[in-house]
């Protein structure tokens, strides 16, 4: 296993920090280490976190005092003790690869898309060139955030790679699609946001009545698929919510 370093984040959460690279082998080693503590199950236990380059376990003290099986002086040496275990041993590598891949269908409209323009005036792509780049990749979600839903897609290819808004948006629609720099996503809900957009789905990304709320989870993988606007307006108007 690389280098780490554990640390409280408050009184109930601990945070593994695994460097400062963002990259699919620090991502499939953190999903790896998250399984390992999912399978744990010690007393306490909460929920786990995966981010960029972090792993965050949520826990609640008392029971973790309490838990026979832990060790240490206060909660935080006890799960301390425990990820050190876990990150000692060995790993199978291939679980991580064995996500299936979701496709998720994309009108890549001027309508839609209305920093298209300006992507391609800044990566010298046409629209046509902008669609095949977006869409040849197979993406991985490295984390949900910043609202619920909002899955952070990578790695971008560089063709591609453009910085974030000077200036965001107070309204983003629900479904567009957007990149900034080696990352792309997609806006669950009407929100302001920063990103460039280049298109939207009629997916809905959260939903009250789907297993888990939402449609990814970090370690999911993602393709997007190019529809026309006629295909785009049929689905949105049989709420199309799963792929």
């Amino acid at each position: 296993m690389a280098a780490y370093h554990i640390h409280p984040l408050n009184e109930r959460a601990v945070t593994i920090s695994f460097g400062g690279d963002i990259s699919l082998d620090t991502h499939h080693r953190i999903m790896l280490v998250d399984n390992k503590i999912k399978l744990k199950n010690f007393g306490g236990f909460v929920e786990t976190v995966p981010a960029y380059n972090t792993l965050t376990i949520y826990y609640d003290p008392c029971p973790v005092i309490r838990d026979p099986s832990l060790a240490g002086e206060n909660a935080f040496e006890r799960i301390r003790s425990l990820l050190i275990e876990i990150l000692s041993e060995p790993i199978e590598q291939a679980a991580v690869h064995e996500q299936p891949v979701i496709t998720i269908p994309v009108c890549y409209d001027y309508s839609f898309g209305p920093d298209l323009e300006h992507v391609s005036s800044v990566t010298g792509k046409s629209l046509e060139e902008i669609i095949a780049i977006h869409t040849r990749e197979i993406y991985t979600v490295f984390m949900m955030g910043f609202s619920p839903g909002f899955p952070y897609l990578g790695i971008l290819a560089p063709e591609l790679e453009v910085m974030r808004k000077e200036v965001p948006r107070l309204l983003v629609p629900a479904g567009s699609v957007a990149i900034a720099g080696r990352q792309t996503g997609i806006y669950p809900f009407d929100t302001p946001g920063g990103w460039q957009i280049i298109g939207k789905t009629p997916l809905r990304l959260f939903n009250t009545e789907m297993e888990g709320l939402t449609l990814f989870r970090p370690g999911f993988r993602v393709k997007f698929e190019s529809i026309n606007i006629n295909d785009f307006e049929t689905m949105k108007a049989h709420e199309y919510s799963s792929p």
